[in-house]
């Protein structure tokens, strides 16, 4: 029998910096908003070159990390050690605002923000976005396999949904995950199935 699992999860450290993103993609543009919209005063915030170096750089540090322990056997596990690096500050978001009185301020503002999003809609919507396809990839990847004479490798792929589509260039798969958000085109059957299919 094949132990190839499919899931979905959402990181509240990899949905903290789709949130943060799009603050300072709002604090440029004069239309097209992405939540959240939020006021901010521009002393606390970075130069649009280092933001998005350092938000690039720490998304792909987390992305990696998450990656890892993604490929536990015990789902709760999983989603405690996510947690767990939120509630302890595992990741220096602090780094993504001006080192000063202000920046800090407003860093610690927004993950509070960002906490009564997430722990009240967020979850719920990403959940409701990605139920249902996580079902539907299961049962064509298992077609797939069937049909081309080959198993699925004997672990868990995951499905990383963000409430929002993250920046170009940041990182979006490996062999243990995916990055899904709404906003973005779905990945291709073929695509799943070259990542998943035992080698």
């Amino acid at each position: 029998m094949n132990g190839f699992t499919l899931a979905n999860v959402s990181s509240m450290n990899l949905n903290f910096l789709v949130y943060v993103s799009n603050l300072y993609i709002n604090h440029k543009e004069s239309q097209h908003y992405r939540f959240p919209w939020l006021p901010i005063e521009n002393n606390v915030l970075l130069s649009d070159k280092e933001f998005n170096w350092k938000a690039k750089n720490l998304w792909n540090h987390i992305f990696d990390e998450i990656s890892e322990f993604e490929n536990s056997n015990e789902e709760l596990i999983k989603i405690d050690i996510d947690i767990n690096y939120w509630e302890n500050n595992k990741f220096p978001f602090n780094i993504l605002f001006n080192m000063n009185l202000a920046g800090t301020k407003f860093c610690e503002d927004i993950k509070k923000s960002f906490e009564s999003w997430y722990w009240g809609i967020g979850t719920l919507m990403n959940d409701i976005f990605s139920d249902d396809l996580v079902k539907e990839y299961y049962d064509r990847l298992q077609d797939m396999a069937e049909l081309n004479k080959s198993k699925l490798r004997d672990r868990s792929f995951y499905l990383q949904i963000v409430y929002d589509k993250p920046p170009a260039g940041w990182k979006l798969k490996n062999e243990n995950m995916i990055t899904l958000a709404p906003n973005m085109r779905l990945p291709a059957i073929d695509e799943l199935f070259d990542i998943c299919k035992e080698d």
